[in-house]
This record gives C-alpha cells, sequence and structure tokens, in this order.
C-alpha cells in the first residue's frame, strides 16, 4: 500500500512552518555546508599519492633494467641507451 487513506496528517498539514524565535535563520550557503562532503578518512590522499609515487619509481627501475638485460634463449644480452 501506497497511500494511507487514514487521514493521519490531517491536523497538521496546513500549519503555517515554525519560525525560531531564539535562532537565527541559516543561510543558504551555511546550511548546504552541513551537507557537504568531508575527509573521512584523513591521511588516505596521502596515502595515495605515496603508492603512485612508489611505482612510478618501480616502473622506472623496471625500465631500466629492460633496456639493459634482453633474455635470448638462453643467453642475457645488453641493450639500451646508456650501454656501449
Amino acid at each position: 500500500m501506497m497511500f494511507s487513506e487514514d487521514h493521519t496528517y490531517d491536523d497538521i498539514l496546513n500549519m503555517p512552518h515554525h519560525v525560531s524565535t531564539k535562532h537565527p535563520r541559516m543561510d543558504g550557503i551555511d546550511r548546504a555546508a552541513q551537507f557537504s562532503p568531508f575527509a573521512a578518512l584523513t591521511g588516505f590522499e596521502a596515502a595515495i599519492e605515496e603508492t603512485i609515487r612508489l611505482n612510478e619509481e618501480r616502473i622506472k627501475k623496471n625500465d631500466e633494467i629492460s633496456r639493459q638485460e634482453v633474455w635470448d634463449g638462453g643467453t642475457i644480452i645488453f641493450v639500451g641507451e646508456d650501454m656501449e
């Protein structure tokens, strides 16, 4: 049953909106800030950046190694820009 036909809220349905006399009305920007995202996982972004940095170093080292050593059947052939 999606709609209730018992008219439970008929007594308050057409009442005027309450305006507090104690608290000033909050402006839209401050109200929206209550629901904005926050850093629930503090330090998480720094951990991601460090992981990226370490992986980039690892990739760079692997690229340097692959330029120097190429497996050729049973022998290692040294190649690359760094080699003479």
